[in-house]
């Protein structure tokens, strides 16, 4: 009766065995997801809506960066895997032409700007790493598709086009701030920590503007701008390009009042000056925008013009030789309304002659132009850069309620 017992137990594991492999091989396989975001041609407006004019930035504040960039780009590989290129247009069409609205009506929101300037060139990015060109492709995300039908050259232009316009718009909000501060913060105030080269009473409040400014307050300006940008996930590269336009503006602006304002051309305001300039330099250095600091070297010579020696016509060698980017005719300029402290000589008549002489011969195309152009706009580019977005374990923030119109495969 034992032995029976123990051949029926031992059947019975077998058939349990059995069944359960059965039951395991029955059960489908996980599908694998292609990282999309199938949609209908004919909701493609309410997916613009969501994804760009709807859009806060604090929606989306606790996703990866530039999650809006990166579900566009899951819908327009649905479109390039459906072959279907009036669904592709019509989604980039109404993409960007929402990104435009929704930039020129907020163009008082940086916020906003950065956000945009961050996910429009991660778009751009996307187009260009996941197109199946070797020279973008990236090994660090195996995980997500490319593009298999269409080629999309012609919209990386026009993408890139609308990027610029949107560039300019975060450089022309901050420079609006920035321009009523340049000349009150930077020439007029006098930050030197000894009081030995205070400005003379009798020469302190000429010509000088209403603002009240320091350079603090300025440097307390560009941090809220670099903080903004950095939380918004802007490229670095394209902040870089930012600050290089706000400091040739404060360049700029700086070296024009310098060459028309007498009162600001003496030495101690030199060095007044440049200890100001080299605030901004290790604001820049603390951020990693060191090289930006070479835009500003126009201002910087003026300084040493003004701190240099000027009492002999022999020093005309040197001081050309020092201000090896200023125009003769600038120089020129300094040296005729330059106003000497009360220990020094005017500067010699034979030594602004010299000058001038140098002045005339210059032949150069702009050697007759004595200011800078403060509205230079240096070109932008948006080199690219890989990420990591891996489209099939993209997670959708239900908060966008995206769910009724589309469905990630």
């Amino acid at each position: 009766q034992q032995q029976q017992r123990q051949q029926q137990n031992e059947q019975y594991n077998n058939i349990d065995e059995q069944s359960q492999a059965q039951q395991l091989h029955q059960q489908p396989r996980k599908k694998r997801l292609l990282g999309m975001l199938r949609y209908q041609e004919k909701d493609t407006q309410h997916v613009a809506s969501i994804l760009v004019t709807k859009l806060e930035p604090k929606d989306v504040a606790g996703c990866i960066p530039c999650i809006s960039a990166h579900l566009i780009f899951m819908c327009v590989l649905y479109a390039d895997y459906e072959e279907n290129a009036s669904m592709l247009q019509t989604l980039l069409t109404k993409v960007m032409t929402a990104v435009k609205n929704v930039v020129q009506e907020n163009a008082a929101d940086l916020d906003k700007l950065a956000f945009w300037l961050a996910n429009g060139y991660r778009l751009l990015s996307n187009m260009k790493q996941f197109s199946g060109e070797s020279q973008f492709a990236s090994p660090d995300d195996n995980e997500s598709g490319s593009l298999k039908t269409f080629d999309l050259q012609e919209y990386r232009i026009v993408l890139s086009d609308l990027l610029v316009q949107v560039y300019h718009f975060v450089v022309k909000h901050v420079e609006h701030q920035l321009t009523q501060m340049i000349v009150p913060g930077m020439l007029e105030h006098e930050s030197l920590p000894t009081s030995n080269f205070a400005t003379p009473t009798h020469r302190r409040h000429r010509g000088r503007t209403k603002i009240s400014c320091k350079v603090d307050d300025i440097l307390k300006m560009l941090s809220h701008t670099f903080h903004v940008l950095e939380v918004q996930c802007v490229e670095p590269k394209v902040t870089r390009q930012v600050f290089r336009q706000l400091f040739h503006i404060i360049n700029a602006t700086m070296c024009n009042n310098l060459l028309l304002r007498k009162d600001l051309v003496r030495l101690t305001k030199g060095m007044q000056v440049r200890y100001n300039i080299s605030k901004l330099e290790d604001w820049a250095r603390e951020h990693q925008l060191e090289s930006i600091s070479q835009t500003l070297v126009e201002v910087v010579q003026i300084t040493q013009l003004l701190q240099c020696n000027k009492s002999r016509e022999e020093d005309v060698d040197t001081i050309f030789e020092t201000c090896t980017r200023l125009k003769p005719l600038q120089i020129q300029k300094i040296l005729q309304m330059y106003t000497p402290e009360d220990f020094e000589e005017r500067v010699p008549a034979s030594l602004i002659r010299a000058a001038q002489a140098r002045a005339t011969a210059d032949s150069s195309p702009t050697s007759t132009k004595l200011l800078l152009d403060t509205t230079l706009m240096h070109p932008v580019t948006f080199p690219f850069t890989a990420s990591t977005p891996r489209f099939p374990s993209l997670h959708i923030p239900p908060t966008l309620q995206l769910g009724n119109f589309v469905t990630k495969i």
